[in-house]
């Protein structure tokens, strides 16, 4: 008979019964030193008081079946042990049933095992999710059941993932059945997760992560019976006590463990040994899967904390209401503090947030009466988001989508802009004159002073507009032309700088393009 040949005298064990009807050896001294010191040999990296289910062994004495869990040590298998090798034996209950298997010949098998066990732990809780939960609050029939809809946005996914993870369950518990010292798992993994359908299903779970929890918040409010359901199945999983939201989560970080399981794999595997190299493919298989999985998971809180930006503009805009500005496909570009004239006396101050679809003009007003000098400077030195916002009211003045606004140039303005080019022309021209004259051998003392206080005159120019006023000097104004109901609109905004006006400008023709 083929297993495991434990080299030792042939003594007792005493059995004991657990609550689950499983059987463990008692610890007494000699008997399970011999099981320990054997373990230790097989599985050095074991910790002492781990539980590891061994199914069926040969001793020289006879066969003995140890259906339940062996302590390997003297400590209870709850207690603490590192990280690692808690991957191989984690999500284990108490009342779980255990999966019978062959005698076990080598580490590689044992490794297998614990993956096996894992599995189906994952597997098994994926199940209870869809059984004990997504199928009950569909009933209309009880009194806890909630709209489909809502229903379908909390479980989002987990059958599509559920069934994944059953068909490599199936084939990870046919191999383990006819295990053999050349076994294969390796290609497995790769022929699993290499999958189109396994991507999109983890894709689509984590995009939605944040809807889902919105769903159960939103069925907790105005359904009470929901919120005892949800306490009574906690209490009735038996083991790990998960709240629904628990095991929801588990998706998260099941890709990146199967890494760390191949990792032990190959630690086991001979290098000449067949499953080596498809360990190793499938190891970089699981990284990239991971890191695909990682990047749509750092995308969905990003869009998270933008969708936060417009809510909180939805609460602290006033004429703006939900849904006004939340949107997947919106994005806040930038806001600018500026001033608005729409003729030559009158002025006043507005904030211009600038979206990939719209545009948001509101009126400010500085918050409270103390120290308003400061309060003036605040606001116009106001910089962050949170800044403008703690410092000003606002209220809203113009809401306006993309596709009618245009940027406008007044006759004054398109002079004023064909003049500063002219100059910037004429200073760029001498200094190439400056630098061919230079090369001259001829004396060129008078070419030099003229074309130095030519430089200097232009100059001057420059600074001398830069210090006008801003609406005379067309600067740092930029005029709009707003396509309405009544017909063309026009308004202009003044920024603090040059700077400033022109990447608004650019911002906007790009956010335009994109429409």
């Amino acid at each position: 008979m083929s297993g495991l040949d434990i080299s030792a005298p042939s003594l007792p064990i005493p059995i004991v019964r657990t609550n689950s009807g499983s059987t463990l050896p008692r610890r007494s001294s000699s008997p399970s030193s011999l099981y320990r010191d054997h373990l230790d040999s097989l599985h050095p990296d074991t910790p002492d008081g781990l539980a590891v289910s061994l199914g069926s062994v040969e001793t020289n004495s006879g066969h003995l079946d140890i259906s339940g869990d062996v302590l390997c040590g003297g400590i209870s298998p709850s207690s603490s042990f590192n990280s690692r090798n808690s991957l191989l034996f984690e999500e284990h209950q108490d009342e779980q049933e255990y999966i019978s298997f062959p005698p076990f010949q080598d580490t590689r098998a044992l490794i297998a095992r614990e993956v096996l066990q894992v599995e189906k732990s994952y597997v098994d809780s994926l199940q209870f999710l869809i059984i004990k939960y997504m199928h009950p609050l569909k009933n209309h029939t009880n009194a806890f059941s909630i709209d489909s809809n809502l229903v379908d946005d909390i479980f989002y996914q987990i059958p599509a993932i559920l069934l994944l993870h059953q068909t490599f369950l199936e084939e990870l518990k046919r191999r383990l059945d006819h295990w053999e010292p050349k076994q294969t798992i390796g290609d497995w993994f790769i022929q699993s997760f290499s999958k189109k359908s396994v991507l999109e299903a983890y894709t689509g779970f984590i995009r939605n992560v944040k809807r889902a929890d919105d769903a159960i918040r939103v069925a907790r409010s105005i359904k009470p019976a929901f919120d005892r359901f949800l306490q009574e199945m906690r209490r009735e999983r038996k083991g790990e006590r998960l709240s629904l939201t628990d095991l929801l989560a588990k998706p998260h970080q099941r890709i990146p463990r199967y890494r760390l399981l191949i990792q032990r794999l190959l630690e086991h595997t001979d290098p000449d040994h067949e499953d080596y190299n498809l360990l190793q493919r499938a190891e970089r298989e699981i990284h990239d899967l991971a890191l695909k999985i990682s990047t749509v998971e750092k995308e969905a809180t990003e869009q998270e904390i933008r969708q936060g930006v417009l809510r909180q503009l939805e609460l602290l805009v006033h004429g703006l209401g939900p849904g006004d500005l939340a949107s997947p496909s919106r994005t806040l570009i930038r806001h600018d503090l500026v001033t608005s004239s729409t003729t030559t006396w009158i002025r006043k101050e507005r904030c211009v947030f600038l979206f990939t679809d719209l545009v948001v003009i509101t009126t400010v007003s500085r918050r409270g009466t103390r120290r308003d000098k400061e309060g003036k400077k605040s606001v116009a030195g106001a910089s962050t988001l949170n800044q403008i916002l703690e410092t000003c009211r606002h209220k809203l003045w113009m809401y306006l989508s993309l596709t009618d606004v245009e940027i406008g140039k007044d006759e004054v303005q398109r002079r004023s802009l064909k003049e500063f080019g002219d100059i910037d022309e004429d200073i760029k021209l001498l200094q190439c004159i400056s630098e061919q004259v230079s090369r001259l051998n001829c004396p060129h003392r008078e070419i030099d002073e003229t074309i130095k206080n030519t430089l200097t005159n232009l100059n001057k120019q420059v600074s001398d507009r830069h210090s006008l006023d801003p609406a005379s000097g067309h600067v740092t104004s930029l005029q709009l032309s707003i396509h309405t109901a009544d017909g063309p609109e026009a308004i202009n905004l003044v920024f603090d700088t040059p700077e400033a006006k022109s990447e608004w400008e650019n911002q906007l023709t790009k956010c335009k393009e994109n429409l």
